[in-house]
């Protein structure tokens, strides 16, 4: 897994996080586990909640464009899957 998420939030290469997810997923899947640790993709708004400091950003645009990563992780679904494209 790949560590310093949260410097991902200061690239001015925010399809980095997506490229990151889909490293991660094709490593996971050749070890055969069948779940990998993820990054909080909480907008951290007050400083009193235990994991702000997985946080990348309050600013939601940014955090909006880090949540690719989740689509790295998954792929993309076959053409006719309930959830692909059409």
């Amino acid at each position: 897994m790949i560590d310093g998420f949260q410097k991902l939030a200061m690239e001015s290469r925010l399809d980095l996080a997506y490229r990151i997810g889909v490293a991660t997923a094709l490593v996971v899947r050749a070890s055969g586990a069948h779940y990998a640790f993820a990054p909080c993709v909480g907008v951290c708004r007050d400083s009193r909640w235990g994991r702000c400091y997985e946080s990348y950003s309050e600013d939601t645009e940014i955090v909006r464009k880090i949540t690719s990563i989740v689509s790295g992780f998954q792929g993309i679904p076959p053409r006719g899957h309930p959830n692909g494209l059409e």
